[in-house]
């Protein structure tokens, strides 16, 4: 069965999220990176919870607990505006 674009986009985004947070924190901690950008005011404590989140709901997608019809083109949206966020 071929992946909705949403679930695709969303697929995408937080494949991103995970790399720039990767090259954030030069390591491969997740975790780490989203702490460092933390710390440094990069993301505030709702936006980390939310890419947690967004985390969370890639691997359910994944393994089919939820669908795309579950997500928004706003998390995907607003999952961007946190990415731009650790560009700068």
């Amino acid at each position: 069965m071929a992946q909705s674009p949403l679930g695709a986009q969303f697929h995408d985004t937080v494949a991103l999220a995970a790399l720039k947070l990767r090259r954030f924190s030069d390591s491969d901690d997740v975790e780490k990176g989203l702490a460092l950008a933390r710390e440094r005011g990069v993301v505030n404590e709702d936006d980390a919870r939310f890419i947690r989140e967004c985390f969370i709901a890639d691997e359910q997608l994944k393994a089919h607990v939820i669908t795309p019809s579950d997500l928004s083109y706003e998390q995907a949206d607003r999952l961007h505006r946190c990415i731009d966020a650790l560009r700068s």
